[in-house]
Parts: C-alpha cells; structure tokens; sequence
C-alpha cells in the first residue's frame, strides 16, 4: 500500500471510491442480483439518459473520459454484472479488486 499512496493517480481513483460511499461499511444494502453499477450509484442521482460512466463522472466532477472513470471501469464498477454477495456491502467493494482482469 506505502507504495501506491505516492502517487497521485492512485489517490485520486481512491478518492472517487469514498467520494461515491463505497467504503463505508456502516450502511448495509443487499447486493443479490445488484449490478456493480447500481451498487456504486447508490448514493448518487442516476439520470437514465446518461451512460454509467456520464452518470459516476458527473458526481465527482470528472470528464466521462476521465482517467478516474477509467479506474472505475477497469475496475468493473461501471458495468452490468451482477454481484450476489449478500448484505455485506465490504464484500461487494473487495470483490472488485479480485475479479480476472
């Protein structure tokens, strides 16, 4: 971790993460056939005309092309599959860093 934390682009993806409550483990939502997506738009107002990443972009403040939205996208939060790990919004988060790239 010490040496991801020098670098800028790093911090600024994790920002996102805890900008959009993904880290906080205080609110449990069932995550049972909940698209990643929907999971990490909880918090924020979902316009359906907008793609995801217009709809995850628009919260931080960030260009849909933005490097932080590709971070997300890599990552699998801005697409369709479905979680289905039960009421344990930690293991949802985790979940996304052990997916095959």
């Amino acid at each position: 971790m010490r040496a991801t934390l020098r670098y800028p682009d790093f911090c600024e993806g994790w920002n996102a993460l805890v900008r959009l409550g993904l880290t906080d483990d205080k609110k449990k939502r069932p995550t049972d056939k909940v698209p990643y997506f929907n999971w990490a738009a909880q918090n924020i107002p979902v316009n359906e005309s907008l793609s995801h990443e217009e709809n995850i972009a628009g919260f931080p403040g960030v260009s849909s092309k933005s490097k932080v939205i590709r971070q997300l996208k890599f990552l699998g939060i801005l697409n369709g599959d479905l979680i289905n790990l039960g009421n344990k919004p930690m293991r949802a988060f985790y979940s996304t860093f052990s997916k095959p790239a």
